[in-house]
């Protein structure tokens, strides 16, 4: 059976997951994870230049940054 649009962004979003929790990154708040998550799969669309930013913005603290 072929694989639906459906089944292939769930398998895409499992293999992400697996990809960032990590047991050294095991402690990765729910807002942290859907962050990096969005992050990622949208890392195409926003350039190179735009995801250093965000990623610069969140190496700073307090790590409590909406993105």
């Amino acid at each position: 059976m072929p694989e639906t649009s459906g089944q292939e962004s769930v398998k895409r979003l499992f293999s992400l997951l697996n990809l960032l929790c990590t047991p050294q990154r095991n402690r990765l708040g729910e807002a942290s994870l859907k962050s990096l998550i969005r992050l990622c799969l949208h890392t195409e669309r926003l350039g190179e230049e735009e995801v250093t930013r965000i990623i610069d913005k969140f190496a700073e603290k307090p790590r409590n940054v909406e993105l």
